[in-house]
């Protein structure tokens, strides 16, 4: 009935909202890492297996590559940042395909790559990818790669996206292997 439809409007529209608030209040609170020992290959994994655990995810083969010594890190913030990376590339894909997950180390780095097979990024966009609040997403808050951004950074690490001629989107992300 119509008055059913308009009760899960009105609830999703509240999710959409909810989730806006918790992306803002992350954004807003100045990033502390709470550093600990992390071995990112398995935390990269349980986070892709949350990502596959969404019915909208089931169709996304996440594979993870490699693997480095524990770093001294945050693991929340971490996965905070691997989840919106996923979830970006999921998305970019319409739920369907392959993401390439690659961990080197490199020049005393722990590299991190993520590659989907989406249409890749055009120019003007990938320059404001990092803004906070630019989305092209219908519901997005346009702060999950802001705050990637930030709780990289506050790593003393950087992100970086290349959209290589062959398509697809690669983001990078370098934290030091020590830390300074």
């Amino acid at each position: 009935s119509t008055a059913t439809q308009v009760i899960k409007d009105i609830v999703s529209r509240i999710d959409s909202l909810d989730h806006m608030m918790k992306d803002l209040l992350l954004f807003a609170r100045p990033p502390k890492p709470r550093r600990a020992p992390t071995d990112v290959a398995p935390l990269v994994s349980s986070t892709a297996r949350l990502l596959s655990e969404d019915p909208m995810w089931q169709e996304v083969d996440v594979v993870v590559d490699g693997a480095v010594p524990p770093l001294l890190a945050d693991p929340e913030m971490l996965k905070i940042v691997f989840q919106n990376l996923l979830i970006n590339g999921a998305h970019a894909m319409h739920g369907k395909g392959r993401i390439h997950v690659a961990i080197d180390e490199v020049n005393t780095m722990c590299q991190i790559a993520f590659r989907d097979g989406g249409p890749g990024i055009p120019d003007d966009v990938r320059e404001k990818v990092f803004t906070p609040f630019f989305t092209t997403k219908s519901r997005g808050s346009g702060l999950g790669l802001s705050t990637a951004k930030r709780f990289v950074e506050a790593h003393d690490g950087q992100i970086a996206i290349d959209c290589p001629p062959g398509g697809g989107t690669t983001v990078v992300v370098r934290i030091p292997m020590s830390a300074s």
